[in-house]
């Protein structure tokens, strides 16, 4: 189970050179993908989907 990503498939963690992390991972259904964006990687754990 990865603690910061609780539900989605194939999640893939990245920072970009803004500082941020960014998420992306396919929600439970798998049809549609969420992105994710924190200051923190921790942050991702909290931080809201769009």
């Amino acid at each position: 189970m990865n603690p910061l990503v609780r539900r989605g498939a194939d999640p893939h963690i990245t920072r970009h050179t803004d500082g941020h992390y960014y998420c992306t991972a396919a929600v439970p259904v798998c049809d549609r993908v969420i992105l994710r964006r924190s200051r923190t990687l921790n942050g991702l754990a909290t931080a809201a989907g769009s």
